[in-house]
């Protein structure tokens, strides 16, 4: 039969966090009618369940929250559990269940925790069938909600061809939020990279001194100093260095690509003005990461050709902020607007 009909969800194990025995009766149901394994808690347990499924070697892919539950707080419990150093490579993805006045509400709540699906109550199956396919990169078919077919990632299904093709960049995660740093660094470093973070555009600029990074991901809305700021620094100093060089135009030109929580066309437009070459929403998500990677790698070797060694920006007399606005690269041929979920 079908290769992909091999690939089940079935087998794979799931933590449902739930204070009410009706909820967990129909996530039980549900995710059985499918062949997956439930673990259950009333919430307090929870890590202490993950961390012991892990070291027993069938650890939980997916945590399902139910924002309901009796003495614990949904988006605290996930951040414990995104940063607990015990689960390290086998942290789950998350999915929170929502009464549907709320659903806005928490989304906003959890939408820096990176990676996650809200589903407002009552559950249907096939809502939820969507959501765990989609955290855990496989593609859902259904018919009158009930079958269904999964296709693995490639990183998944050949781990070894995707570890030869990883990129090994190093790169430098702008942003004032330490979780949402985690979350990047996370996903980052599963893609192959090597991370370092600033907390600050000054920060930033400062370890640009010291070090040559290939991509540069930056949050546009910070304190003292933003991101347009960053960007527009960033530029004027390549554009300095370029002279310094004995060149007219940098051919160095370092991918600069923004993360924000608006996703609206004018702070596309704003961000290329600044200089940035692309524009990423939150929440991150680890494909929309890939794809950014990926696209820009060749700007990258470009640009390792040209000055192999060369520290990255050393700061130029002038230290005034520039104030006009950048040329968007001409490199960019026609970009990509991400799509805001």
């Amino acid at each position: 039969g079908d290769i992909e009909s091999h690939h089940k969800l079935h087998d794979l194990r799931v933590l449902c966090v739930a204070w009410a025995p009706s909820v967990l009766q129909v996530l039980r149901v549900q995710l059985n009618a499918w062949g997956m394994r439930t673990v259950e808690s009333k919430g307090l347990n929870a890590l202490e369940l993950l961390r012991k499924a892990k070291a027993e070697g069938d650890p939980c892919r997916v945590v399902i929250i139910d924002f309901n539950t009796k003495g614990v707080d949904g988006s605290k419990l996930a951040m414990k559990i995104k940063g607990d150093p015990e689960l390290a490579e086998d942290i789950p993805a998350m999915l929170f269940l929502v009464p549907l006045r709320s659903q806005h509400t928490v989304e906003a709540e959890v939408r820096l925790l990176g990676e996650v699906e809200v589903v407002a109550k009552p559950l249907r199956q096939t809502r939820l069938g969507e959501c765990l396919t989609t955290l855990l990169g496989l593609s859902w078919a259904s018919s009158m909600g009930m079958s269904m077919s999964m296709r693995l990632r490639r990183s998944e299904s050949n781990p070894k061809q995707d570890d030869a093709n990883k990129p090994h960049l190093h790169v430098l995660v702008v942003d004032d939020n330490v979780v949402v740093q985690q979350v990047a660094v996370r996903m980052l470093q599963k893609l192959g990279c090597e991370v370092d973070t600033a907390s600050g555009g000054h920060e930033a600029l400062t370890m640009m001194t010291k070090e040559l990074f290939d991509i540069i991901f930056l949050d546009v809305m910070m304190p003292v100093m933003d991101g347009f700021e960053v960007s527009q620094e960033i530029r004027r100093r390549e554009r300095h260095n370029a002279v310094a060089r004995g060149e007219k135009d940098s051919q160095i030109r370092i991918p600069v690509i923004a993360m924000t929580a608006n996703a609206f066309k004018e702070d596309e437009i704003k961000c290329l003005n600044a200089g940035m070459d692309d524009y990423l929403s939150k929440p991150i998500k680890i494909s929309e990461l890939r794809a950014a990677v990926a696209k820009w790698s060749t700007q990258v070797q470009m640009n390792k050709k040209l000055h192999p060694t060369s520290p990255a920006l050393p700061p130029s007399q002038n230290t005034s902020p520039a104030v006009s606005p950048v040329p968007a690269s001409p490199i960019v041929q026609s970009h990509q607007y991400a799509r805001h979920s």
